[in-house]
């Protein structure tokens, strides 16, 4: 009994993390990701984008870091990754 009541609360959280990283509808498919910020000093050093695009045969994984003195963000590593999968055709259009 206890097993399956932990695979329940197992389920849940899964979908909850899911749910965090969903980030929208493509016309291939449906794309997740996070961001995350590196600094030192008070600089943003450090900036990274990981993901994935789910579509229905495939799933792409993909991953951008960029490194600076400055002004090094996540969200910085995502507009580069967004660029790269729009210039990927029928891979990044979000509705």
């Amino acid at each position: 009994r206890h097993r399956s009541v932990s695979r329940g609360l197992g389920d849940v959280y899964k979908r909850q993390v899911i749910d965090a990283l969903y980030l929208g509808k493509t016309e291939a498919g449906t794309l997740y990701g996070k961001t995350g910020t590196g600094q030192v000093d008070h600089k943003n050093v450090n900036g990274w984008f990981t993901g994935c695009l789910e579509t229905s045969g495939n799933v792409y994984y993909f991953a951008v870091n960029i490194q600076s003195d400055s002004d090094a963000s996540g969200s910085r590593a995502a507009e580069i990754a967004e660029k790269i999968l729009k210039e990927t055709p029928d891979l990044f259009v979000i509705s």
